[in-house]
């Protein structure tokens, strides 16, 4: 089974009987491994790639790509499909999966959001630092 395959069985079973509720700010930045505000620069058939402007936690580069898995639903490893378009700012909550080897992944209930959605994240992680080079 192909990786994307992999990681749809494992997100629609963990789909089953999952309600959305989400943590605070500074609770889904603990759980997260890196946390980043960035500008989606790039869209392939694999992968969404961001021109990151502030890093809250973890080391994240300048131009920084996460494996492109669009979904709609709660409870599923993933972007909203909403908001992944060019263009846009979001403010992403992600981590590594054990189930997935090729980088980062979000989730459809995560914190993870338009910017312009996300000022009390934002006010609670505060100034952040410099992507990396």
């Amino acid at each position: 089974m192909g990786t994307g395959l992999l990681l749809l069985a494992f997100s629609l079973r963990s789909a089953i009987a999952c309600e959305c509720v989400l943590p605070s700010p500074k609770a889904e930045a603990k759980r997260a491994e890196i946390v980043f505000r960035g500008v989606i620069a790039e869209i392939t058939d694999a992968q969404i790639v961001f021109s990151v402007q502030r890093v809250f936690k973890g080391q994240v580069s300048e131009r920084f790509s996460m494996y492109k898995l669009v979904l709609d639903g709660d409870c599923v490893d993933g972007f909203r499909r909403g908001l992944v378009k060019v263009g846009n700012e979001l403010l992403v909550y992600a981590w590594r999966a054990s189930y997935f080897t090729e980088g980062f992944l979000t989730s459809t209930c995560s914190r993870t959001a338009l910017t312009e959605n996300a000022s009390l994240d934002l006010k609670q992680l505060g100034s952040g630092h410099g992507p990396s080079q």
